[in-house]
């Protein structure tokens, strides 16, 4: 037996579009600990690893753990109908996933569980040598200005700066983040400068969890995977990794 409560509808709406910037189904797995969820988009360049923990619900029962094959698409859509703050009941009913949207009137959506196969991923362990922590923003800002100019962006961390670059045949953007000179970063530790590539295209969907934390962990190290994690305390934890775009002859 599975049923939940959530009050706050916009942290659930805003998880799940998250979620489906990356991936159109998946399998989420309910525990005590709340709602896990770890895939790989199609292509295989990036991961998500999501939790969204008991204590953002107003009230979690679960009777033992179970896995739930879900269409993001589809599950993404019935969420879309919320238009404020109400209520959501989320429970498991006859193979079925059950929303129930309780707000002026009670609205109740049954979605078919999908059986399919979905690899158990294992999270890898990575090591890095540059950690930043800095406001959602202000990487949000940043990739959407190299989105101006090219596909990929460059990501730099020294002890002294974080700074994204990018460049095309004719263009060029820089964006420099001093900690003494802005409170956009909250601390860098940097063991050994640090410099990789990656795609604009995948940042810019992981940069959409900004409406769901308001700061983030932010790590890399020379042409290696870039691991970005957001927590929203008490609420959620949500990360992501993505593979660098090394350049070839």
């Amino acid at each position: 037996m599975f049923r939940a409560v959530i009050d706050d509808s916009k942290l659930l709406k805003d998880s799940v579009s998250t979620i489906n910037e990356l991936i159109s189904e998946g399998m989420f797995e309910i525990s005590e600990e709340g709602v896990k969820l770890v895939a790989m988009d199609p292509s295989s360049v990036a991961m998500i690893i999501f939790q969204l923990l008991p204590s953002a619900f107003t009230s979690f029962q679960v009777e033992k753990p179970q896995k739930i094959g879900l269409s993001i698409d589809q599950l993404k859509s019935v969420l879309r109908r919320i238009t404020g703050s109400e209520r959501i009941v989320l429970q498991v009913e006859d193979s079925r996933f059950i929303i129930e949207i309780h707000g002026a009137h009670k609205r109740r959506f049954a979605l078919p569980i999908i059986d399919f196969d979905a690899d158990d991923l294992r999270v890898p362990s990575l090591e890095f040598s540059a950690t930043v922590e800095l406001k959602a923003d202000a990487l949000r800002e940043g990739v959407e200005d190299v989105s101006v100019i090219s596909d990929s962006v460059n990501l730099l961390a020294t002890p002294r700066a974080f700074t994204i670059t990018s460049s095309s045949e004719s263009s060029e953007v820089k964006i420099s983040l001093d900690p003494s000179e802005t409170e956009s970063i909250i601390n860098i530790d940097v063991k050994e400068d640090s410099k990789a590539k990656y795609s604009v295209e995948y940042l810019n969907k992981m940069i959409k969890a900004g409406k769901l934390a308001d700061h983030l962990v932010l790590q890399f190290k020379n042409d290696y995977p870039l691991k970005l994690d957001y927590f929203a305390k008490d609420k959620l934890k949500i990360s992501f990794i993505l593979a660098p775009r090394v350049e070839t002859d």
